[in-house]
C-alpha cells in the first residue's frame, strides 16, 4: 500500500512538472507579438520590376504561402532596394515563416527608409525590437547632416 501511495506521488509530481513546462512555453509563444495580417501596396512610384514582383508577393501571401510570398519580395528589394514597402513585406513574410532574425533586419531598414510610415513604425514586431532602445522611438534630430542617395 505505501508503494502505490510513493507511486502515486511520483505521477503526480511529474504531471505537475509537465504541465508547468507546458504552460511556461505557451506563455514564451504567446508574449511573442503576431506578425502583421497584411502587406503594404507598392507605391506608384515603384518601378516597374520591383512592382511586379510585390503584386506576386502578395499574391503568394494572401494564400498563406509565405515561403513563396518570401521570395518574391526578395526579388522586389533586389529590383528597388530603397523600396521602403518591398522591405517591410519581406519582413512580414519572413516572420511568418518563423525567420524572425532575418525578418527583424527588413523591419529596420523599412523604418529608416520610410521614417514617417506609422504602419511600418508600429508594426508589432518592430515595435517589440526597438521597445527597449528608447532613442530609436523618438530620435535625436541631426542638423547638417550628408545627404543619402540611393
Amino acid at each position: 500500500m505505501e508503494a502505490m501511495v510513493l507511486i502515486s506521488q511520483r505521477s503526480i509530481v511529474n504531471w505537475m512538472v509537465v504541465l508547468m513546462l507546458t504552460g511556461m512555453a505557451t506563455a514564451c509563444a504567446a508574449s511573442r507579438a503576431a506578425p502583421p495580417a497584411q502587406v503594404l501596396a507598392a507605391p506608384a512610384t515603384t518601378v516597374e520590376r520591383a512592382a511586379l514582383y510585390m503584386a506576386e508577393g502578395t499574391r503568394y501571401f494572401l494564400a498563406r504561402e509565405w515561403s513563396q510570398a518570401s521570395q518574391a519580395f526578395q526579388q522586389a528589394v533586389i529590383a528597388q532596394p530603397e523600396l521602403a514597402e518591398a522591405q517591410y513585406n519581406l519582413a512580414v513574410s519572413l516572420d511568418h515563416e518563423g525567420k524572425t532574425a532575418e525578418a527583424k533586419k527588413h523591419y529596420f531598414l523599412a523604418a529608416s527608409l520610410a521614417p514617417g510610415n506609422k504602419i511600418i513604425w508600429n508594426a508589432p514586431p518592430l515595435l517589440d525590437v526597438v521597445k527597449d532602445k528608447p532613442i530609436l522611438k523618438n530620435p535625436p534630430i541631426q542638423k547638417n547632416y550628408p545627404a543619402v542617395a540611393f
